[in-house]
């Protein structure tokens, strides 16, 4: 730690209320100005040790709505947009001097539907049994049911309109080589998802429309949980372990050895291996993998990187190439 720095900072309150917005990097970049809410200004290092961009500034503008980011991407107020409503991309491809780009994610995410498969034996005391969900969730024969039942390309194109891929584990494709690319997704096949739980003995024995458990204790109605704000929604299921109460041996095991296996390769088919069996036992339905949409004005500017497995025109490796049209 820089003495010169936090020798005034050593003791509270000082220490937590230092805000410490010096910026010290050496990027190709340099810190010129900076408004909270409102941009970032950033100039070229003209002496950084490896390469020098060809652009003198880069400024990153804060807009309150998706629609002025468009707006401001058409009106040529703006040269390239890393974010927009997938309604906007028919509009933005009819502008000659715009160009659209779509791909995995700098930073994938996984949207997920969780299964909740805690025991009631597995529940914490202090939650008084609330963590256990229904018991059919806990035999595969329903897992896999539901998730021949969910049609993922109709969700993909009702909800992402078109941009997005369906979804198989929790490691989406946009992770490149981590990913488990030779997973064969259930099909969509309502009346197989039906054939699987008569076969399991999950029937409609009073005619009502919904089936029971096979002792007929309980029809097979399933709460839908989902947040407001969905990032910490794995709390939702306060179990005390993990998300979805699920546990099996192997796959712990695999867990333990990929974490301190050095060799790529090695670690890579452990991870794959975990990828089958959470698959194999549908402990989630991955409902899709959500595309990221970006643009850029033609006319402005040139040499973006549009060729990699994931999209990010505003990443330091774009900065550096992109330079003025003639």
């Amino acid at each position: 730690m820089p003495e010169h720095i936090w020798k005034d900072y050593a003791e509270a309150p000082a220490s937590t209320e230092f805000e410490n917005v010096g910026m010290i990097g050496t990027g190709p970049f340099k810190m010129l100005e900076y408004k909270q809410n409102e941009f970032v200004r950033l100039g070229a290092n003209q002496d950084h040790f490896a390469s020098v961009p060809k652009i003198d500034e880069a400024i990153f503008q804060t807009f309150e709505s998706d629609d002025v980011l468009v707006q401001s991407l058409t009106s040529g107020q703006m040269d390239m947009i890393t974010e927009m409503p997938a309604t906007a991309v028919e509009t933005l491809k009819g502008d000659a001097n715009i160009q659209v780009v779509t791909g995995a994610p700098f930073a994938p995410a996984v949207s997920d539907i969780i299964f909740n498969q805690a025991d009631p034996e597995n529940c914490p005391t202090d939650v008084g049994g609330l963590c256990t969900g229904h018991p059919a969730l806990r035999d595969r024969n329903v897992r896999l049911a539901l998730a021949h039942a969910t049609d993922k390309q109709k969700l993909i194109d009702i909800v992402l309109l078109g941009f997005g891929a369906p979804g198989l584990t929790l490691i989406p494709d946009g992770l490149g080589h981590w990913y488990n690319d030779t997973l064969t997704d259930f099909e969509f096949d309502v009346a197989k998802a039906n054939q699987i739980l008569d076969d399991a003995g999950y029937a409609d024995s009073d005619s009502d429309g919904v089936r029971e458990m096979p002792d007929g204790s309980q029809p097979l109605n399933f709460r839908m949980h989902w947040p407001s704000d969905s990032i910490d929604a794995t709390s939702e299921i306060p179990n005390g372990y993990n998300e979805t109460g699920y546990s099996n041996p192997a796959y712990d095991e695999l867990y333990e050895q990929q974490g301190i296996e050095l060799d790529l390769e090695k670690r890579r088919a452990l991870v794959w291996q975990m990828q089958q069996i959470v698959f194999e036992d549908v402990v989630y339905v991955i409902p899709f993998y959500e595309q990221a949409i970006q643009a850029y004005r033609v006319d402005k500017f040139t040499g973006w990187i549009t060729d990699k497995p994931k999209i990010e025109l505003s990443d330091v490796s774009s900065l550096l190439v992109i330079e003025p049209v003639k």
